[in-house]
C-alpha cells in the first residue's frame, strides 16, 4: 500500500482492507497479516493494539527478536506487525540496514505463513518504499480525487522505474481514489481525468467518502464490521473480492 503523499487515508484502508480480506476468504489462507513500515507507527492502532505497546519491527529487527512475537492479533482475526517504538538512532540504524540489503524485507516474508501480507508504507520516496516495491506481489496506490493527487501521478511512474527495474517480474500496479464525494463537481472531474491518464488497462477503485470510516476506527472496528451497510464498506469489500481473485 504506497501513496505518493500524505493525509490520504492510506494506513485507515490498509486496515480495513485487511479486515475485509480476510472476511472474503472465510478467515482462511492462514489468515491475513498487515506490516507497518511508517515510522509513524499508526497501523497497530487501527487493529486495536494500546497506545504504549512497543512491539514491532525495528525493535525486533535491531535486538535479534522473533517478529512472530511482536505481532498483535486485532479482534477481527488480522495481525498485525506495527513498526514499534524507536528512537531516533534506532531508526536511523534501522534504515541504514534497508539501505544496505534492498531485499531484506522480501527475506523476512520467507518467515510468514499468512497466505496475505498487507505492508503499510510512508508516502513519498523511501527506502520502505524501495523494500516493498523489490517485494510486492501487487502494488495499490491509493490517491484522493483531488488536483494534488493527480499531480503525483508521473512520480509514482517514477518510484516504479527506479524501484523496480530491477525486477525479473514487475508487480500488478493499480489505483485506489480514496474518499470520493461524487456530490462535488471537482471529485467526478479529477476521477475522469484520472481514468483517462490511467488508460483502460488501469483500473481505478473508488471508495466513497463515508463518516463511518472514522466511525469505525473511534470503536475500534473496522467499517466492515462497525456498519456492514455503509458506502465505504461495500467499496472495501468489492475489493477485497477482486484482490481475492488475483491472487
Amino acid at each position: 500500500m504506497v501513496s505518493p503523499k500524505g493525509g490520504v487515508g492510506k494506513t485507515t484502508l490498509t486496515a480495513n482492507l485487511a479486515a475485509a480480506l480476510l472476511l472474503a476468504g472465510g478467515g482462511k489462507s492462514n489468515g491475513v497479516l498487515t506490516v507497518d513500515l511508517d515510522p509513524q507507527n499508526m497501523l497497530r492502532l487501527h487493529h486495536g493494539a494500546g497506545v504504549v505497546d512497543g512491539r514491532g519491527l525495528l525493535p525486533a529487527a535491531l535486538n535479534g527478536g522473533s517478529f512472530q512475537a511482536a505481532c498483535h492479533r486485532s479482534p477481527a482475526g488480522v495481525e498485525c506487525l506495527g513498526y514499534g517504538a524507536s528512537s531516533d538512532r534506532q531508526r536511523q540504524a534501522f534504515e541504514r540496514m534497508l539501505q544496505d540489503d534492498p531485499d531484506w524485507l522480501n527475506t523476512q516474508l520467507d518467515g510468514f505463513d499468512h497466505g496475505l501480507i498487507l505492508i503499510d508504507t510512508p508516502p513519498g520516496p523511501s527506502v520502505y518504499l524501495r523494500q516493498v516495491m523489490r517485494a510486492a506481489d501487487i502494488i495499490m496506490v491509493v490517491l484522493l480525487a483531488d488536483a494534488a493527487s493527480f499531480a503525483t501521478l508521473d512520480a509514482v511512474n517514477g518510484y516504479l522505474s527506479e524501484y523496480c527495474g530491477e525486477r525479473d517480474r514487475w508487480p500488478g500496479v493499480h489505483y485506489v481514489a480514496n474518499q470520493t464525494d461524487w456530490d462535488k463537481p471537482l471529485t467526478r472531474d479529477v476521477v475522469q481525468v484520472m481514468k483517462r491518464t490511467l488508460g483502460s488497462r488501469t483500473p481505478l477503485w473508488q471508495i466513497h467518502s463515508d463518516m463511518s470510516v472514522q466511525e469505525a476506527f473511534a470503536c475500534r472496528q473496522p467499517v466492515t464490521v462497525y456498519n456492514s451497510r455503509s458506502v465505504a464498506a461495500r467499496d472495501i469489500r468489492g475489493i477485497a473480492a477482486w484482490l481475492r481473485t488475483l491472487l
